[in-house]
């Protein structure tokens, strides 16, 4: 308690049952003074309110913009996942291509392997039909190049198959 030195004084002037409940007001008005925010106390106070104030605007704006970023990446997310499926059908699309493709080249090589066997026919016929030509002028030319006389006419008594051997 801290009564000051000028007021005790007064108080031993005062009859002993006043000077207790004089003592007693003074004990209450110091206990009050205790619990009773001071002026600087409350400029204090007020102080720290204003910067928390101040903290939770910015807090606020944070807020603001993290939503804002938050909003375009969602944006951003959604764009790629459609991104995402317009690629995926492409890539269908794709091996449905090259399946097609595939199909075709197979059928492409067969109907190659087809004209060949054909082509093939074709030369060996070409080659029989030069060949049976030739038979008919080979005499003459024997004759004429080399002085050669053939005393019976040539008659071919084999064909060759493709490999080149007679067929029998």
């Amino acid at each position: 308690m801290s009564i000051s030195v000028a007021i005790i004084k007064k108080l031993e002037e005062v009859e002993p049952h006043l000077r207790s409940v004089l003592i007693a007001l003074l004990e209450e008005i110091e206990r009050q003074r205790e619990e009773t925010v001071t002026k600087n106390e409350f400029n204090e106070l007020k102080e720290i309110v204003r910067e928390l104030a101040v903290a939770q605007k910015r807090t606020e704006q944070r807020l603001e913009e993290l939503a804002e970023a938050q909003k375009r990446t969602e944006q951003r997310v959604d764009s790629l996942s459609l991104r995402m499926e317009e690629l995926a059908e492409a890539q269908k699309q794709t091996e449905i291509a090259i399946k097609d493709t595939q199909r075709e080249l197979k059928e492409l090589v067969k109907e190659h392997g087809k004209t060949r066997t054909e082509l093939g026919g074709l030369s060996h016929s070409v080659g029989y039909m030069l060949e049976n030509e030739a038979y008919k002028f080979l005499p003459n030319l024997l004759k004429k190049e080399f002085g050669i006389e053939l005393e019976e006419s040539l008659v071919r008594k084999f064909v060759l198959d493709r490999s080149g051997k007679p067929l029998e």
